[in-house]
Formats: C-alpha cells, sequence, structure tokens
C-alpha cells in the first residue's frame, strides 16, 4: 500500500499537473478508493481525457490496481503559510491518505 507522499509525488509528476493533492474517499464496492485533486499546469484544459492519462501515469509508476479512481481539477489547493498543502482542510469533506498508507473511513 502506498501513501499520500508517494501519490502526491507521482501525480505531481505528470507534465500537465502544477500541484495535486491525494486523499481517501469512502466507497460502497471498495471500501475506500484514492481521489486526486489536481491544478493543472499552464497550458492544459481539464477534461476525461486528461484525467484518464493522469490515472494511467500513475497506474504505470505505482501498481495497476493503486492509483487514484477519481480525479478532480481544481484551481488552487488549500496552502498553509510555508507553501505547504494544508491536510486538515477538507477536500470535499475526505480524508487525506496518511504518509503510511493509512486511509481513515469516513
Amino acid at each position: 500500500m502506498w501513501g499520500q507522499i508517494d501519490f502526491n509525488y507521482i501525480v505531481g509528476n505528470c507534465l500537465a499537473v502544477l500541484q495535486a493533492a491525494v486523499i481517501g474517499k469512502a466507497d460502497e464496492l471498495r471500501g475506500q478508493i484514492v481521489k486526486a485533486f489536481v491544478v493543472l499546469a499552464r497550458g492544459y484544459t481539464p477534461g476525461d481525457e486528461l484525467a484518464k492519462e493522469i490515472q494511467q501515469s500513475v497506474r504505470t509508476r505505482l501498481s495497476a490496481d493503486e492509483y487514484p479512481r477519481e480525479v478532480e481539477f481544481v484551481d488552487e489547493l488549500p496552502m498553509t503559510t510555508t507553501s505547504k498543502v494544508r491536510r486538515a482542510a477538507p477536500l470535499n469533506g475526505a480524508q487525506p491518505v496518511g504518509d503510511d498508507g493509512s486511509r481513515a473511513l469516513e
């Protein structure tokens, strides 16, 4: 099981991605899924095709079953004064994925 830092790093290494944050989101079928919030780099347009490209990029770098099953494009992420993503800030009411890979169910 991969942790938040792994997902943030891998998603953030996609050329289209300026910033990314991942969270665990409750899911009836799987218990919990990974959801990525993505701020796009200049020149990229959000859409289903780009979301699929990001998902595929993560799948090839981590594993076939560990990838963000949902990708939401956002204009900005909640940041701290030291320019880190605020983990405590709610991103659509979901729970952050822990550095140790744990995901608390809602």
